[in-house]
């Protein structure tokens, strides 16, 4: 079984499970759905797009995911045993 996901994944997950994704900005909580909703298709194919030359132009397929403004990165401790 894989151990990671890729952000694709992730959200692909999410969708499925329709839990809702809560992001803050100035102190307000708000759902992503509302922004995505308003996005017209092109729009998001264009961030799509931009979003994944980025990981390439950077090589950072592989990495793993870093949690946004920390020092903290999503890998899985070694189960001891």
């Amino acid at each position: 079984m894989n151990t990671f996901m890729s952000l694709k994944e992730a959200l692909s997950t999410i969708v499925q499970r329709q839990e809702p994704i809560l992001l803050c900005s100035a102190g307000v909580d708000w759902e992503a759905r509302a922004l995505l909703a308003e996005l017209p298709d092109r729009k998001l194919k264009t961030i799509h797009s931009g979003l994944e030359l980025m990981v390439r132009l950077l090589n950072a397929q592989k990495l793993p995911p870093k949690l946004l403004l920390s020092q903290e990165v999503n890998v899985p401790k070694p189960i001891d045993g």
